[in-house]
């Protein structure tokens, strides 16, 4: 399309009580959707209005309408449905905080608001891998010194991934406070299994002994027959689907039964994303949240030191390690699952200021930190009733727990 064409096509005037904000189409066959989502406009925030002339306006009523369509507008409008200015949280405008200690390995977005003022400051920090170690080992300190007893028994379930290894970094990293640490890491599945050199790895680093479960042993706890091909069965139900997603509830009960034994609690590395899209999810089909950062399952304690730490920071802490990892994943082709992950991090993404404050808010619905888990094999997260049903086939066909 040549220039004189583009120019022809009316553009789009965001009205609010704070000014206009004049958006210009890329072409004829962009649609007014396209055009609020790529100008990070609400689509739904706003009521949008064609005018032959200056006098006479018209309501659109699709979003799929094309600016080719619409040449014979002399403009277009649209109005915000609230007296409220949508360039106030405009993540684009930043100041740049370069990264100290080493070469930059991630940029995390920081927003500071002011209230009284009325102002929104952010700035875009990049963080080297010491800084990221830095901000990790802090949040866990925090964590263990609220939430850990001097001299706890902690069994902590690694995988190798980003998430574990980071939690061991936090884990081992304190001087004056005294806390017995057993990382554990079971064999069953290929994904597993990969991860136990990188576990290993990092134990060694830090002194610690890994203990590995063998896929018998993993068997034995959760009642599996030494015949049942666990994945093939999983697939037969969830064709293509990721064996993680559910896979967490061995990994729940293979831990559970060795912190017994040992008279420990259990430690694992669920972060700030997860706790949010599980909470999320809850509060979406009417339920509390589940207890966080510490809850009781059947009466163990789980503790996720993690709860505060974004997914990109606890990344920059061990990048190698990380995308080793993220190259064995697998699609999830879970609607829900999908659904509320997005929720979380668009929510962090285009509000980072808002994350942290509306997780305590969440935390502080629950005063009740246990959770009964009453059905043999019952998941301790919410699931949709097709998930639920589906899984509940798995338990039957080729979970059969005790």
């Amino acid at each position: 399309m040549n220039v004189q064409s583009i120019s022809s096509l009316p553009c789009l005037h965001v009205v609010t009580a704070h000014g206009k904000l004049v958006l210009t189409p890329l072409s004829g066959r962009e649609t007014l959707l396209e055009l609020l989502v790529r100008s990070r406009i609400p689509w739904s925030a706003v009521s949008i209005f064609g005018f032959q002339n200056a006098e006479q306006g018209f309501s659109l009523s699709s979003l799929d309408v094309n600016f080719d369509e619409l040449r014979g507008a002399s403009h277009l409008e649209a109005h915000f449905n609230r007296n409220i200015n949508p360039q106030m949280f405009n993540i684009l405008e930043y100041d740049k905080a370069r990264a100290s200690g080493g070469s930059e390995v991630c940029s995390f977005i920081f927003q500071n608001v002011n209230n009284d003022a009325g102002t929104i400051k952010n700035v875009m920090k990049g963080l080297s891998q010491a800084e990221c170690q830095e901000i990790i080992c802090r949040n866990v300190h925090d964590f263990v010194q609220a939430n850990i007893s001097p001299h706890e028994r902690l069994v902590v379930g690694v995988s190798g991934g980003g998430d574990s290894n980071s939690l061991l970094l936090g884990l081992t990293s304190f001087k004056d406070f005294p806390i017995d640490i057993r990382p554990v890491i079971m064999k069953s599945i290929p994904d597993w299994d990969a991860g136990v050199p990188r576990a290993q790895a990092l134990c060694e680093k830090y002194k610690l002994h890994l203990r590995v479960v063998p896929e018998h042993e993993v068997r034995h706890i959760c009642g599996l027959p030494a015949e049942e091909d666990l994945i093939r069965t999983y697939e037969s139900i969830f064709p293509g689907d990721d064996f993680e997603f559910l896979g967490t509830l061995i990994i729940r009960r293979v831990l559970t039964a060795i912190a017994k034994k040992a008279d420990a609690s259990v430690v694992t590395g669920l972060n700030l994303e997860d706790i949010l899209s599980e909470s999320l999810l809850h509060v979406s089909h009417g339920k509390k949240p589940l207890p966080f950062p510490v809850r009781r399952i059947d009466g163990m304690k789980f503790s996720y030191p993690l709860w505060m730490c974004p997914k990109k920071i606890i990344d920059g802490c061990f990048p190698r390690f990380s995308v080793e990892n993220y190259a064995m994943r697998y699609p999830c082709f879970s609607v829900g699952r999908n659904l509320y992950y997005m929720m979380a991090y668009t929510l962090q993404s285009q509000f980072p200021g808002s994350v942290e404050p509306f997780l305590r808010g969440l935390q502080a619905l629950r005063t009740d930190h246990s959770v009964g888990i009453d059905i043999p094999g019952e998941l301790d997260f919410a699931v949709s009733t097709d998930v639920r049903a589906k899984f509940n086939k798995w338990i039957k066909s080729g979970l059969p727990m005790t």
